[in-house]
């Protein structure tokens, strides 16, 4: 939900109150960018996205623990439920680094020459692209 209010391309403005119509109805959202914003959630097999019209996409939830734990988390920095305060609210989490920049950070301070780093970096990439690494 700190991707949702921070990096997507529609910036959520109340992510508590997403979270619960989510885990409430199961499903959540009818926009474009639910089609191309949270790959990561899908790969974690947290929701599932579908196409609901020709442009538009809506999150199915698959893992309702995790959601109610990020509800939690929410709930607990003062973020209630229908609030739609400033992203200040959010606190610490403002410094959330997205995944896809640390792996590109990862890429760019590893040695060529390091069989090990690039073994790793090359792992982290396929993990998140849905690969079966196991060399």
């Amino acid at each position: 939900m700190i991707y949702a209010s921070t990096f997507a391309t529609w910036k959520l403005d109340s992510p508590g109150a997403f979270l619960y119509t989510l885990i409430r109805d199961g499903e959540a959202g009818r926009v474009a960018n639910i089609g191309t914003d949270y790959p990561m959630l899908e790969t974690a097999g947290t929701i599932k996205v579908e196409k609901v019209s020709a442009n538009n996409f809506k999150m199915i939830l698959l893992q309702t623990d995790v959601a109610e734990s990020a509800l939690s988390i929410l709930d607990s920095r003062g973020r209630t439920r229908g609030d739609a305060g400033s992203l200040q609210n959010l606190g610490d989490q403002r410094r959330y680094s997205h995944v896809e920049r640390e792996r590109a950070k990862m890429a760019t301070e590893a040695d060529p020459g390091d069989r090990e780093a690039a073994r790793l970096v090359a792992a982290l990439r396929d993990v998140a692209s849905g690969g079966g690494f196991g060399v």
